[in-house]
């Protein structure tokens, strides 16, 4: 994967948006890291004892705050918050384009940052995250599976017995559709 060329289908950092009329603002933090040569997404599965999205998996990320101005602070925040990770071990490369969700309403920017290859000291804090843990990107193909009614039949992914979907699942297509309009992916 070429990072360059997937930095050039991305946005830089811009301030949220003046709204109003109810729109809750989130972002996430789309970690990619070459863990042992490999390109994988760092994931989590969130906690059990949430109120949103319990025990789904998931980017980390979450609601912006008052302080923060763009959506790159709030996802720098909430990974630190959420896994541990610190601002200095990632380079952000810019941002996806928005996504809604269905059930909680929020507008959530995907930030996209590369992980420095050699970290591996995340501390999910247990009150959002029951766990942490990497998936090869090459896991993923640009044509997710219908899920059951369970998942209300929209697309998602099957991955290691987890599945991956909703909010997730729609940052993952418009990533790896990203990655795949680049020349040289």
């Amino acid at each position: 994967m070429n990072l360059q060329t997937l930095q050039r289908c991305l946005t830089s950092n811009s301030p949220y948006p003046v709204t109003t009329g109810g729109v809750r603002d989130a972002a996430v933090m789309v970690l990619i890291q070459a863990y042992h040569g490999v390109w994988h997404f760092v994931l989590i599965a969130r906690s059990h004892r949430l109120e949103l999205h319990a025990g789904e998996t998931a980017f980390p990320g979450g609601r912006r705050d008052s302080e923060d101005r763009t959506p790159e602070d709030t996802a720098v925040r909430e990974v630190a918050e959420e896994i541990g990770v610190p601002a200095q071990t990632m380079k952000i490369l810019g941002t996806l384009p928005l996504i809604m969700t269905l059930g909680s309403g929020f507008t959530v920017y995907p930030v996209v940052a590369v992980l420095d290859p050699d970290f591996d000291g995340f501390i999910p804090n247990p009150d959002e995250v029951d766990s942490v843990f990497r998936v090869p990107i090459s896991m993923f193909d640009t044509h997710p599976v219908v899920l059951g009614p369970e998942h209300y039949f929209l697309r998602g992914y099957r991955i290691d017995g987890r599945v991956i979907w909703g909010a997730t699942g729609k940052i993952i297509r418009k990533f790896l559709d990203c990655v795949s309009s680049s020349p040289g992916a």
